[in-house]
């Protein structure tokens, strides 16, 4: 584990993490510092005549205490000091400590983010999107929680070795019989509760991942769900998740607390017994008062760091497998540590006159069926082609291989003589795309056309000349707000129409040279259809219209039309 939080790192995490370490250490000394001056302090109390010890004499000598009364209450300052020194200080490395877990978190959360967004799209098509939004959220919080936890682990385990050394020179016997209790208390508890710890932290992260999902499928469907009277499934789903979250959180908080309750049993005990065969041997309790006095501070700081250092345990265990998540994915990514994202390529295509499949063969991951066989087509510039088949026939993984999103199995894909995978940025500037279902973010009219661009770089002229040719800048200037209405989520506020209109003019934004319609208008009604491709219509000529359709009336205008049917294109009347 401690490999692959090393490899989540990076190179000034891992010194700022040596640093927080080097300052938990200070803070340990400080703590033993504290129970240190206890038992002197006890002895000068209970000691008429204390000013004989060596130390004190020196101690008197260095304050200029004349008598024990003034040595006393010099002792009694130094300890004040002492214990507000170490308090002061432990509360700002706890400081330090939580400014590096909580930045962090966030530069980890936006390294993941960045990793899934890089993902080729294949990836995509596979995983769920809800197991990506419980990694980028609650699996680094886990992961930050397991580090915070490791953090304190080492602190208490200090703390721990620092007061076990002292109490060992005040009293080797009771030290080593609690210790020797305690110690085989915890082995025995961690061989049996490892195990079934990192299965609940399985089941948290499984569970977790579910209820998002439910949440999603819910939200994304609240129309059906609604007119069907169906909320009820999509509650239980829920419901039933959340049972499952909720036990084994349960059963992990338990196992973590259980420990505090045997090792204060034990402490006490063990403390006493010994104490007690002592007293039966003959000790003297005027020399047994002040070594209580120091058990029983030291018992004050001990206990609870003790109980911390087994409920950390528990709680890594029960965390570990987020972390393995997260190393996973940025393993499997070949993510780097301080990556940045990467130069945009700005090289340009060289001029063409026809965009052409060579020999493409293409199957999806994990299949054996071949949705496109050694096809070849040359596709002219300026033209507008249609693209017809049966549902499943490939024509959207057609569009999806030419748009880039997909690379062939065999073959290429060229623009002119150039393959597209060489300039996949140049590439891509020349293309529009309009899908048949249209996202559209819960923000303005003005960032929705203008997607995934900074407010500083929206160009007022581009997105107003973009809804004039979809047709659409007399509904938005008509509007209250203008160009800075909200649409809704997935544009609720909007009509089937103007949704598809808003698609369009994102896709004429950067004013592309070729224009990919993937079953646009497949969800309009005929009227809205006729509408938007009137739309369409008007950039025959200007730009290289690529549609595909399931009506072939819509594609009754296209200079050609080609029919996909079992891996092959053919050239259709």
């Amino acid at each position: 584990m401690i490999q692959k939080i090393r490899m989540i790192f990076n190179r000034t995490q891992k010194i700022k993490f040596v640093v927080l370490f080097c300052m938990l250490f200070a803070g340990s000394v400080l703590e033993l510092m504290g129970v240190s001056l206890i038992l002197p302090f006890v002895q000068l109390v209970m000691d008429t005549d204390g000013t004989d010890n060596a130390l004190f004499q020196w101690f008197g000598r260095l304050v200029g205490a004349e008598s024990q009364r003034e040595l006393l209450i010099w002792l009694g300052l130094l300890l004040i000091a002492v214990y507000l020194i170490k308090n002061t200080y432990l509360l700002f490395a706890k400081y330090v400590q939580l400014r590096f877990v909580f930045n962090n978190r966030l530069e980890l959360s936006g390294r993941l983010m960045r990793n899934y967004m890089k993902k080729p799209y294949p990836f995509h098509l596979e995983k769920n999107s809800s197991e990506i939004l419980r990694s980028v959220t609650s699996d680094v919080n886990n992961l930050y929680e397991l580090v915070m936890d490791v953090i304190d682990l080492v602190s208490n385990l200090l703390i721990i070795a620092m007061l076990a050394v002292y109490l060992l020179y005040t009293d080797v016997v009771i030290t080593l019989v609690v210790a020797a209790l305690l110690g085989l208390c915890s082995y025995f508890y961690f061989a049996i509760m490892r195990k079934r710890t990192v299965d609940y932290g399985k089941q948290n992260q499984i569970y977790n991942g579910k209820m998002i999902q439910a949440v999603n499928q819910a939200l994304g469907g609240i129309k059906e769900i609604k007119v069907l009277a169906r909320e009820n499934y999509f509650v239980r789903a829920y419901e039933e998740n959340g049972r499952y979250y909720a036990s084994s959180l349960k059963k992990s908080q338990f196992y973590r607390n259980a420990p505090k309750y045997l090792i204060e049993t034990v402490c006490v005990c063990g403390v006493l017994a010994t104490i007690l065969v002592k007293l039966q041997m003959g000790a003297d309790v005027q020399e047994l008062v002040p070594q209580l006095s120091v058990f029983a501070m030291a018992a004050f700081r001990l206990l609870p760091s003790v109980n911390q250092v087994n409920n950390l345990l528990n709680g890594i265990l029960f965390l570990k497998p987020s972390i393995d998540r997260i190393y996973e994915d940025l393993q499997e990514a070949g993510a780097k540590k301080n990556e940045r994202p990467p130069e945009r390529d700005y090289r340009r295509l060289p001029a063409a006159d026809a965009v052409r499949f060579e020999h493409v063969t293409f199957r999806y991951p994990g299949t054996e069926k071949e949705i496109l066989s050694d096809l070849s087509v040359e596709l002219p510039l300026k033209k507008s082609i249609g693209f017809v088949g049966s549902s499943g026939a490939g024509k959207t993984t057609f569009m999806d291989l030419l748009l880039g999103l997909l690379s062939p199995d065999q073959g290429r894909i060229c623009y002119g003589d150039s393959d597209i995978r060489d300039y996949p940025d140049a590439w891509g500037h020349k293309l529009g795309y309009i899908p048949q279902s249209i996202y559209l973010a819960d923000d303005t009219i003005r960032r929705n056309v203008a997607f995934g661009i900074p407010d500083s770089e929206i160009s007022e002229a581009k997105v107003r000349r973009a809804l004039e040719e979809a047709q659409l800048l007399e509904f938005v200037d008509g509007l209250d707000d203008g160009l800075d209405t909200m649409v809704g989520e997935s544009g609720v506020r909007l009509s089937g129409g103007q949704r598809q209109r808003i698609g369009i003019a994102r896709a004429l934004y950067q004013q592309p040279e070729i224009l990919v319609l993937d079953e646009a208008t497949s969800a309009l009604d005929t009227e809205t259809e006729q509408a938007v491709m009137e739309a369409v219509e008007r950039f025959r000529g200007r730009c290289t219209l690529l549609m595909i359709a399931h009506r072939t009336s819509t594609l009754e205008n296209c200079d050609q039309i080609y029919r996909l049917e079992d891996g092959k294109l053919y050239r259709t009347a």
